[in-house]
């Protein structure tokens, strides 16, 4: 069994992810920013602090998922702070250590941008639209400058969806609003399809690529290869809740440079791991969500 550091080990996948490898035997390390029983704090804006921790733990796998993630959250500079030179601080820490180390790097499909095809392939050369998107392709690239020292693979996961996820996300929102029976919702643009894939399968993806060698130098999408709009997720939890929710449209919450259409294509993923038991059911974790949200309103009665 391998240590393994993770970097944002207390955030929404970091979480999912920790508490699955755990599970397998490993020994879990993290890092957060804020104030954690089960984390080490950690600035990646200060080197010192990073090397520090790497030293400390002396990790056989890294796994960087920190970073500045909403596409709406952070000042221009912020994203290039925390998602270039935070993963270069952590890169150049675990190089210090010497030996050749296991190194996976959590970008984003939102490097990908606007494409002329229905379905995105690693193939694709990236255009990300955003400031988080062209941080995390500047990121990618740094990446993989080290994969001749170290065992690196690039993961682009799709829209990871589940309990715990952060209200600032479309499903999460809606979620929330559909749990305490909102009479209306603020939405922007509800065209837009996406690639939705549950936490738990993500997290599976991950933790059986990280010993595959097939996946060593290679980026990899991580999604479910199917597609729903905003409208459609609407759909879903109507009839799922029973409850009919008016959509207010609101300008403030359309974006420029809207990407219309996400959909990612698993077939490099697939064909590395192994036959997979677990199918990506959306309907089910949008359940589970708002199980999980009627609950902690309960909870607060």
């Amino acid at each position: 069994m391998a240590t393994i550091l993770i970097t944002g080990i207390t955030g929404f996948i970091g979480t999912h992810l920790a508490a699955h490898l755990t599970r397998q035997g490993h020994r879990v390390f993290g890092t957060t920013t804020g104030t954690s029983d089960n984390a080490l704090q950690c600035s990646l804006h200060d080197y010192e602090q990073v090397a520090s921790v790497v030293r400390t733990v002396n990790p056989d796998v890294l796994i960087h998922l920190a970073a500045l993630s909403s596409v709406t959250s952070g000042t221009t500079m912020q994203y290039y702070e925390t998602n270039v030179l935070g993963t270069e601080h952590v890169l150049k820490a675990i190089d210090s250590l010497g030996g050749r180390r296991r190194i996976m790097f959590s970008s984003t499909a939102g490097v990908y941008g606007n494409q002329n095809t229905e379905v995105l392939t690693e193939l694709l050369t990236p255009k990300p639209v955003s400031h988080y998107g062209i941080s995390k392709h500047a990121a990618e690239c740094l990446v993989m400058n080290y994969r001749d020292k170290h065992d690196i693979t690039i993961l682009r996961p799709f829209n990871v969806v589940g309990t715990g996820q952060n209200a600032d996300f479309i499903v999460p929102k809606l979620v929330s609003h559909f749990a305490r029976k909102a009479p209306s919702i603020r939405l922007g643009n509800l065209d837009p399809v996406r690639d939705y894939i549950d936490v738990d399968v993500c997290c599976s993806m991950v933790a059986d690529v990280l010993d595959k060698s097939a996946s060593f130098g290679e980026v990899l999408n991580v999604c479910a290869g199917a597609g729903k709009s905003v409208r459609d997720l609407l759909a879903i939890m109507t009839r799922i809740s029973g409850h009919e929710i008016e959509v207010v449209s609101a300008p403030e919450f359309m974006r420029k440079n809207e990407v219309m259409r996400l959909l990612g294509d698993p077939a490099k993923i697939n064909s590395i791991l192994p036959a997979r038991d677990n199918t990506n059911d959306l309907e089910k974790v949008i359940g589970e969500m708002l199980s999980d949200a009627r609950n902690r309103l309960a909870g607060t009665q």
